[in-house]
């Protein structure tokens, strides 16, 4: 046991991996050909100045004692799950484990830390009765775990509780000054072997969605683990290996998997702490930190260690601690993602680390020792997969691939849950090394992604592993699901505590750690980034909450944050206290006051300032960098000595960014504001005209003109043969509705579903995402016919590769354009994109196939293009007339209508077969109803269910269901007939307001105690909410949640004051009710069948929308 020569065990035999020995026999084997090859090295004293040796044949005979202590004479029935849930020294932890398997009994290590209803969970549901504790545990969570049964539905579930057996009963020898006088009786052996089918031991997850999972582990898939790199590739490393296992769980796969079957099957040690039990039966085991696993790896004979990142983001803070580093062979890690600033750090310092990827459901999966011939420290973040193992790489977004493990004869995952194939899928998201092949790096988890209100997602492990590298973080969670920004809770390191209730303290940690937010915000889209008011700071009373491997458990940080975290959205969104910092400049001149803007700019803007003459929005900023602006500029006023400048503040309108979208006419709205002058300046029809007339220009070059198309039009006959589609914007609601359709149709050959990358979603699983609330039949996706294509339409060659846009451009019959971002407060400029993306997939269409141009292009344009035509209802313009203005002046108007003006024009240009159908209202069609819940009239009506009333129009609805308008588009595309240049798509069969609003009304009484909502004038329903969004919480998040109409103001108004004009005309029953424009729509029924016989919307279509509104939680916050 004391001072065994290396010399004594060089000579190893190692035991076979292919089952012929299962785990029982290994111990057996291992005692016969190697007794005295080490298996555990620890300290003998305090000090650790004298190590102790636990040989291969002194662990077997510390599992014959355990066994014979809980299963004596090997009585009772084979296979009884026994729990252990331990505070014990991973030496004897260890040998519980192997103990209970060489008794027959199938091991189940649990984390202590688990509460008591999650250890209740997965004692019953694997049928464990028994359970091996340490008296701290048996005095606090097991009294819980019997508590919790009591109360339970299971209350008479027998439950046996095991003492642990003590150090000195399962190893003797090292409390005996003569260490050779131990025997052991041998246990008693198996009277029929178990199969490798067999269960062999029970993991569990770490619980980051609730109870933690059971994780079955049958000797088959734990011999598969002896076989995987970690393990397999140890004897062939050049150096005797002794690995530094004691900062990990005993409990933990990791720990497992280091301190058990790397001993048992690569015959090389594994150095432990001290077990406290040498000095008391009943002392607790060292608690594993930086400073004491260090000193041990120093003092120890040591040259490699395998610990978690958090360890490593430390150590790397501590010159003293980086040399020691550099004297191992390698560092592997494991159980989460090591920052790079970290892991560049590290081996630019000599040290070499590398990453094990691996999972309790599948194992330690990837290469984890070097190969001193072809170690790269600059790739110290990437993986290989050995090829035992049989893997299926899936396209997620952004060249990101999704891991799955199939299984197969050399390798079986103890999970699967793949629905086509037997295999595992992982969740785990991958890129590939940009040069070399099989390497792949860990960027984040499907599950992982942030998904903001807007619909962007956020994928968190890169940003969130930039910001924990600064020395004062301890552990950092980026939030934001469902809201409109990303925040960051960040816990502060040991010695950098800060009392939240001290703004003073937040304040100054929050500058501390900045620079590293910055640095994240670096690589991150726009969208994505973190201001500092959003930085949350931990409250040393509420510690993150963590797995046993020492890795936060977000979803449950998250959980215990949700109330500060909602405080945050509440006060940030609706503060206007910030930009006080920014002094008020001497005069109110543009000249003076842009500077002053610039100022506010940086801190919205990523310290960088704006180009004073570019559109904000065409620059990178978006609706929450418009509200933050808006906000830090009324901060600034409101606390001017001058009280008419504090009040004037309180005018600025809510769209007063999106109405001035660059910093010189910013500067001179602010000075109009502060002057009493309104600052909101009617708008340059002139300037209007002419920005629209330039686009097109633009735009237009190369292209034939009108004349060309009319000619060419009037003899293209329809596409002989099947029919092959490029349809943008597929995952959209109108593009969901267009996809179903066109794979319904027999003359249809091939559909491209193009759309942007997406992170964290393959398109498959984006697309089936966007058909399942609308109840479309995710099962049309499985067609031969759906080809999907992720790229960009504003790149050349739309950003596909070559191939791909040749096999596109030879082959393409129709083209759907239907993308279009969704903005009504940007201007103009800021669609430039669109307009590029559109006249880039002209260019398509016109290079296509016979190169005659002969494909035919469908545009879902909008009713906003013709924004200017005259509102009055008496005009002698009467209706908006189903062409393409000539004259711009009647778009006029915000940005989306303009660049869907542009873009009708520039398709005119084109020479192409092509009709652009200007949509009017889409409400929610069939099968479900589905009208999504962030549209002006879903709005309307949960926040009158907030209200307690809802608002009557006077006048008729044109609103048009999306299926209708799907079907109605591809009535005209697939026509034989001449195609029309443009379409007005609104319903040729209007309803009135009250003959929707009525059934509405009484759909809603089950949220309003059983009554219908009252039913008031539009313009007394405003003026509450104008009373509403005077109160003092008026921009609390809950009552926004609440009252979300409440974010839309100006825009309710002008229908308010529409409503009022209507009612007092004499046909008001006859008139567009709220104002809106009235369409022709006889060339759209001429054109499609589904518009001709289109019946008018009914009580029915306003009841299913309300189902579906509240299928989806709309009146959740009401």
């Amino acid at each position: 046991m004391n001072g065994t020569s290396q010399s004594s065990y060089l000579n190893l035999h190692y035991p076979p991996k292919d089952g012929s020995l299962n785990h029982p026999e290994v111990l057996e084997f291992n005692a016969k050909y190697n007794p005295d090859a080490p298996f555990f090295i620890f300290p003998r004293d305090v000090q650790g100045d004298n190590f102790v040796t636990i040989t291969h044949r002194e662990f077997r005979d510390g599992c014959h004692r355990v066994a014979h202590a809980l299963r004596p004479g090997r009585e009772g029935p084979e296979g009884q799950v026994f729990s252990i849930i331990a505070n014990s020294d991973s030496i004897l932890y260890q040998t519980y484990v192997m103990g209970m398997i060489l008794a027959g009994l199938v091991p189940y290590p649990m984390s202590p830390r688990n509460s008591a209803p999650a250890v209740v969970s997965m004692m019953t549901k694997v049928s464990s009765h028994h359970v091996l504790a340490t008296p701290d545990v048996a005095r606090t969570l097991i009294r819980d775990v019997k508590r919790e049964l009591e109360v339970s539905t299971i209350s008479d579930y027998p439950l046996h509780v095991v003492n642990a057996p003590e150090l000195g009963l399962v190893y003797p020898q090292l409390f005996a000054e003569d260490a050779s006088g131990s025997p052991v009786e041998d246990y008693p052996t198996v009277a029929k072997r178990p199969a490798l089918s067999d269960i062999m031991l029970y993991l569990h997850s770490s619980g980051s969605t609730g109870h933690p999972k059971s994780i079955p582990q049958t000797y088959q898939t734990s011999l598969g683990w002896a076989r995987l790199p970690f393990v397999d590739d140890v004897p062939s490393y050049p150096t005797f290996l002794r690995i530094g296992g004691m900062s990990l769980p005993s409990f933990h796969t990791f720990g497992l998997g280091i301190q058990l079957y790397f001993p048992m099957f690569s015959l090389r040690p594994v150095i432990l702490f001290r077990p406290s039990s040498l000095d008391s039966p009943t002392a607790l085991p060292v608690v594993p930190n930086t400073d004491s696993t260090i000193d041990y790896i120093k003092k120890s004979s040591a040259n490699a260690i395998a610990v978690v990142p958090s360890f490593l983001e430390q150590w790397a803070n501590e010159p003293k601690h980086v040399e020691i580093l550099k004297g191992l062979e390698f560092v592997m890690f494991a159980g989460g993602p090591l920052s790079i600033k970290c892991g560049d750090y590290l081996t630019g310092q000599g040290v070499r680390i590398m990453p094990l990827y691996g999972g309790t459901e599948f194992g330690g999966a990837s290469y984890a020792v070097p190969d001193p011939r072809t170690y790269s420290r600059e790739d110290w973040m990437y993986i290989r997969i050995p090829d035992m193992i049989k893997v299926r790489w899936v396209p997620q977004s952004d060249d990101t691939y999704e891991l799955q493990f199939l299984t197969s004869d050399t390798y079986q995952p103890s999970v699967e849950n793949l629905p086509d194939v037997r295999g595992y899928a992982t969740s785990d998201v991958f890129q590939k090394h940009p040069t070399k092949e099989g390497l792949w790096r860990v960027v984040g988890r499907v599950d992982d992604v942030i998904i903001l209100s807007t619909g962007e997602k956020t994928v968190p492990v890169p940003m969130e592993g930039t910001i924990l590298a600064n020395p004062a973080v301890g552990g950092v969670v980026l939030f934001g699901r469902e809201r409109t920004q990303v925040g960051a809770l960040v816990e502060p390191r040991v010695g950098y505590e800060v009392d939240t209730n001290d703004p003073a303290q937040v304040a100054k940690f929050r500058n501390l750690i900045w620079p590293a937010v910055e640095e994240a915000n670096k690589d991150a889209p726009a969208f994505s980034r973190i201001f500092k008011e959003m930085i949350l700071v931990t409250n040393p009373d509420k510690p993150m909450l963590r797995a046993g491997k020492g890795t936060v458990n977000k979803k449950a940080t998250i959980k215990l944050y949700e109330s500060e975290i909602d405080d945050l959205y509440e006060t940030i969104l609706a503060s206007t206290s910030a930009g006080t910092d920014v002094p008020l400049p001497e005069s109110w001149t543009p000249e003076v006051v842009e500077p002053w803007i610039q100022t506010h700019i940086t801190h919205v803007n990523n310290e960088k300032e704006a180009n004073p003459d570019v559109d904000f929005f065409a620059q990178g900023f978006d609706s929450l960098s418009a509200t933050f602006l808006r906000n830090r500029i009324i901060g600034s006023l409101k606390h001017a000595d001058d009280p008419e400048t504090r009040e004037r503040a309180g005018k600025i309108s809510q769209n007063f960014i999106f109405a001035h979208p660059t910093v010189s006419q910013l500067a001179r709205a602010v000075c109009a504001i502060v002057k009493g002058e309104s600052g909101e300046a009617a708008i340059d029809v002139a300037q209007h005209v002419e920005a629209m007339e330039a686009m097109i220009k633009k735009y237009s070059v190369g292209l034939p003109g009108a004349g060309a198309k009319a000619a060419l039009n009037g003899h293209v006959a329809m596409p002989k043969g099947a029919s092959v589609v490029l349809l943008t914007g597929s995952t959209g609601a109108l593009g969901s509705e267009l996809l179903a359709g066109l794979l319904a149709r027999d003359d249809v050959r091939t559909v491209y579903a193009f759309n942007r990358p997406g992170k964290g979603q393959s398109l498959l699983e984006r697309q089936a995402a966007a058909f399942e609330p609308r109840g479309l039949d995710t099962e049309i996706l499985k067609s031969d016919k759906l080809v999907f294509i992720e790229g960009d339409t504003e790149q050349e060659k739309l950003g596909l590769p070559n191939d791909i846009y040749e096999e596109i451009r030879t082959s393409v019959t129709h083209i759907i354009h239907n993308a279009w971002r969704v903005n009504f407060n940007l201007t103009l400029p800021s669609f430039e994109p669109q307009v590029q993306g559109a006249r880039n997939l002209i260019d398509l269409a016109r290079e296509s196939g016979s190169g005659q141009g002969t494909v035919r292009f469908i545009f879902a344009s909008s009713v906003t293009s013709a924004q200017g035509w005259p509102r009055d209802p008496h005009s002698a313009a009467g209706d908006v007339p189903e062409e393409i203005m000539p004259d711009a002046k009647f778009a006029v108007g915000g940005g989306y209508g303009e660049g869907k003006y542009v873009t009708e024009q520039v398709l005119k240009q084109s020479g192409l077969p092509s009709t652009s159908f200007r949509i009017g209202q889409m409400s929610g069609g069939l099968p479900r109803g589905a009208w999504s819940t962030t549209e002006w009239f879903p709005i309307i009506v949960k926040s009158s269910v907030g209200m307690g009333m809802l608002p009557d129009a006077k006048g008729v609805n044109s609103w048009l269901p999306m299926d209708a308008v799907a079907r109605g588009m591809l009535d005209v595309a697939f026509s034989a007939n001449e195609l029309p240049a443009l379409l007005n798509f609104v319903h040729p069969r209007c309803t009135p307001w009250s003959k929707l609003i009525e059934p509405i009304s009484e759909a809603l009484a089950p949220m309003n105690g059983g009554k219908s909502l009252p039913l008031v004038p539009f313009a007394e329903w405003f003026a509450e909410l104008e009373r509403l969004s005077q109160a003092s919480n008026a921009g609390d998040e809950a009552e926004i949640k609440k009252v979300p109409a409440l974010k839309l103001l100006d825009f309710m108004r002008g229908l308010a004051i529409s409503d009022t004009i209507v009612r007092e005309a004499q046909d008001a029953d006859e008139l567009q009710a709220t104002g809106f424009q009235p369409f022709a729509t006889a060339k759209a029924q001429a054109a499609s069948e589904t518009m001709r016989t289109l019946e008018p919307l009914t009580a029915r279509d306003a009841l299913r929308w309300v189902e579906y509104w509240d299928s989806v939680g709309m009146f959740a916050n009401a």
